[in-house]
């Protein structure tokens, strides 16, 4: 999974187009109904006001923030931290949480064909997700916060002594060796020594007590254990997730097991065994588009980014981006966007010339360039114009959630790197022959689906395993990893090797399932993009559509709503079943 990044504070924010589901507000304002215009009275005064305050001090704090993350001259991260501590101030407003809840509760009887119920609804939604009320859930919030920095603080300085290393390395590169690693009996030396170390120091640090305290935290806030309550402050529907975890676990990973056997015999190993696993992966990867790009100038990325954009119809550079591309000492070293001010629209639709659109884009485009580099530059520009794209005119949805910006960045960079984008790309910025072009891209093709496969497998793998632990935070670790382990890849593991220490559990508990929940919207879009254009990308058609039914409505609808407005389709694992069809390895 690719690690980027979109800075922004995306709390209570979002947009909905004119195009979409809006209202003609002088013709139809006589037919409303007094308890309707009640609930509009709130939208107009008191959440717009709302969203007015916490839109200001998130740019303060972000406009610091990118000072920080791009080491300008005055950079202060003390007083970043002091402008969050003010934003979660505004942000954390009780008093407007319960007018909303209060007005939710007289309102039942307000006529279902008024849309400002439906709005007061989702606008209910976000409140009681973001904003704590209870004292002692707030309390034991920061304690655990302060558990949780505490473990990851050790948890990222952990090194481990290795032979054959000049110093002692993280987890991470040690995983990066024995994945490298050609001889396979050095592999699995070097996989039982040291690949669980990390494991049995978390346990010694206290991640059990960690596990069992965001649970009473939980269970103070109402809920019988984190998971659930982290599913609920993410507004993620955990039945429609599960359902798709079965299908997965019960319809892709046995052909995934297959591939598993196949790649395993292609490189002289009858039998698979848990430290072979990366090194199949990575020896299975396609690196031949990477090479194409070797000598080309990095200055040169953002050209083709933006060309893959205009044949959606949308140009980059009308966006005024502020930019920031190349690396320098002190810059944070990875690729993001960050969305400052949204556009602020009319009833209309209409972008207002106050406040001026701000969103930026940090990168760090040096040579040699890969296609990696490329594709992730359009993966990141997917969030900026995502962002740059609002037409909400009820302030309450100006923003996007986590989850539904980063399927859709995901999908455009899947696009890119499908076959036909990449048959247009290739020959017009690099020295490739048509002859060499099309086992290329066959390779390519074929490598990335395996990848997209395994990927999904393994996210959804480690979801089912944090869950686990949250229903039952007393158990085996090494046991429950090992269990899971073999259900899904097929292969037997023994407990004392149990590498499940993955850092999201410490330091973003319960969001692993957001690459898994991506993943499914990505496959969903794509066939859905495919089926209705009869194109990856070579239509402008495409680009309104995504303006028109993503882009625009911003918080107003939820990712599964986004996806069935979309697609035409509630979001399954159906099309994500498809990518291993006519793979044999």
């Amino acid at each position: 999974m690719k690690k980027t990044l979109f800075l922004s504070l995306i709390v209570l924010t979002g947009c909905a187009s004119k195009n979409i589901r809006s209202l003609d507000a002088a013709s139809q304002e006589k037919d409303l109904s007094p308890g309707c215009l009640a609930i509009k009275k709130l939208f107009s005064e008191d959440l717009s006001s709302f969203q007015d305050r916490m839109d200001q001090a998130s740019a303060d704090y972000q406009i610091e923030q990118w000072k920080v993350e791009a080491n300008e001259p005055g950079a202060s991260p003390e007083k970043m931290g002091s402008l969050f501590e003010t934003y979660q101030k505004v942000a954390y407003d009780k008093e407007i949480l319960k007018k909303t809840v209060a007005l939710a509760k007289s309102s039942t009887g307000v006529e279902a064909q008024c849309i400002w119920k439906r709005r007061l609804e989702r606008a209910k939604q976000l409140l009681e997700t973001s904003i704590l009320t209870q004292e002692a859930v707030i309390k034991k919030e920061k304690e655990n916060q302060d558990q949780q920095d505490a473990l990851s603080n050790k948890s990222n300085a952990f090194r481990i002594e290795v032979p054959g290393e000049p110093e002692p390395i993280s987890r991470a590169l040690l995983s990066k060796r024995i994945g490298s690693t050609e001889d396979r009996a050095q592999r699995e030396s070097l996989f039982k020594k040291y690949n669980a170390s990390r494991a049995e120091a978390w346990l010694k640090w206290g991640f059990r007590d960690l596990i069992k305290s965001r649970n009473a935290e939980a269970r103070q806030a109402g809920f019988k254990n984190y998971y659930d309550y982290r599913f609920f402050r993410n507004q993620l529907n955990l039945k429609n997730y599960l359902a798709n975890v079965k299908e997965v676990r019960t319809k892709l990973a046995p052909q995934i097991r297959k591939i598993l056997k196949a790649m395993g015999k292609r490189y002289g190993i009858n039998k698979v065994e848990a430290w072979d696993i990366r090194y199949l992966r990575e020896k299975s990867a396609s690196g031949e588009v990477n090479a194409l790009f070797k000598d080309f100038p990095e200055t040169e990325v953002m050209k083709v980014a933006s060309d893959f954009y205009s044949s959606l119809g949308i140009d980059v550079a009308s966006y005024d981006f502020k930019m920031d591309l190349y690396p320098r000492p002190g810059k944070n070293t990875h690729a993001f966007a960050m969305g400052v001010v949204a556009p602020h629209v009319n009833e209309q639709g209409e972008v207002l010339t106050s406040p001026k659109p701000d969103i930026r884009f940090l990168a760090n485009l040096k040579k040699p360039v890969q296609w990696d580099d490329i594709s992730t530059i359009i993966h990141e520009l997917g969030h900026a114009i995502h962002f740059g794209e609002i037409r909400q005119p009820v302030a309450a949805f100006r923003g996007f959630g986590s989850v539904e910006t980063e399927a859709i960045a995901m999908t455009l960079e899947r696009m890119a790197d499908s076959s036909e984008c990449l048959e247009d790309t290739l020959p017009k910025y690099t020295a490739v022959s048509s002859d060499a072009l099309k086992p290329i891209l066959s390779n390519q093709e074929r490598s990335t689906r395996i990848e997209q496969a395994f990927v999904l497998l393994r996210q959804v793998l480690f979801s089912e395993f944090e869950r686990a632990l949250y229903l039952n935070p007393d158990q085996d670790y090494g046991k429950l990893w090992s269990t899971i382990f073999q259900d899904y890849w097929g292969v037997s593991l023994k407990p004392e090797y149990a590498d499940w220490d993955v850092d999201h559990f410490v330091m973003a508990p319960v969001y692993v399932q957001n690459y898994a929940i991506g993943i499914l919207m990505v496959q969903q879009f794509y066939e859905s993009i495919v089926k209705e254009f009869g194109t990856a990308y070579r239509s402008k058609a495409i680009g309104d559509k995504l303006k028109a039914k993503y882009f625009g409505p911003g918080l107003e609808f939820d990712y599964l709503t986004l996806t069935k407005d979309f697609t035409g389709s509630p979001l399954t694992a159906k099309a994500a079943l498809k990518l291993l069809e006519g793979i044999t390895e």
